[in-house]
């Protein structure tokens, strides 16, 4: 509006307006950053963008191999044991003009539970007498199948893993002259993920042997 002592006269300036592009946004309600073995996980993607006309785009940049992108806006896999723990996801959105990352990390967390040997073993025995052991072992996990070595074992004893069994007979050879020996022995339980050892001392004693004849005599007429 410009004006004097005689007249007012308004005037309209033309002011033209430069669009600028709006990156689109992330709008997660809730972003699921644990993940459990075996079990699904989900995640839906939200953007918006307030540009009117616009078309977002969705990529992923980086993500683990059991994690699946599926119709644009779905991330989900199930995850195994070895995936447990920290997962690196990158995801991209886009609108053409402008790209936005976010980096997030899944953490997966083991629902196997770790086997083990749950009885105890004889730690005696003698010279020329059985040794037997029982083993008993436990798995929260019902399924598992589980398995049985002795990665330290004497000579001796044999492990029977058909019947959880480790028995054995101890004779002279193995003790000499020694009033006793101490034998160590290892025992390993796994499920196929994970293990568990029972480490222990079998102490053989040693027993007397009646002399023996071991030639025959000549016998002279």
């Amino acid at each position: 509006k410009l004006s004097d002592s005689e007249c007012t006269v308004d005037y309209s300036l033309p002011v033209a307006i430069t669009p600028v592009n709006d990156p689109p946004e992330f709008d997660f309600t809730s972003l699921p950053t644990e993940a459990y073995e075996n079990q699904t996980y989900l995640l839906t993607i939200n953007a918006i963008d307030d540009d009117p006309g616009d078309t977002i785009t969705y990529s992923i940049i980086q993500k683990p191999d059991w994690l699946n992108h599926i119709q644009d806006t779905i991330l989900t896999g199930v995850p195994e044991f070895a995936d447990v723990g920290e997962n690196y996801v990158t995801i991209r959105i886009s609108d053409k003009e402008a790209d936005v990352d976010t980096a997030f990390v899944i953490t997966v967390i083991s629902t196997n539970y770790i086997p083990h040997i749950t009885s105890s073993p004889p730690t005696y025995v003698n010279e020329d007498a059985l040794y037997q052991y029982n083993i008993s072992v436990m798995d929260t996990n019902s399924k598992d199948v589980l398995f049985l070595s002795a990665p330290v074992l004497p000579e001796w004893l044999t492990l029977n893993t058909s019947q959880n069994i480790l028995e054995g007979t101890p004779t002279n050879e193995h003790l000499g002259l020694e009033a006793s020996v101490d034998f160590p022995v290892q025992i390993k339980v796994s499920d196929g993920k994970q293990d568990s050892t029972q480490t222990f001392t079998i102490t053989v004693n040693n027993v007397n042997d009646a002399p023996e004849i071991v030639g025959q005599a000549d016998t002279i007429i």
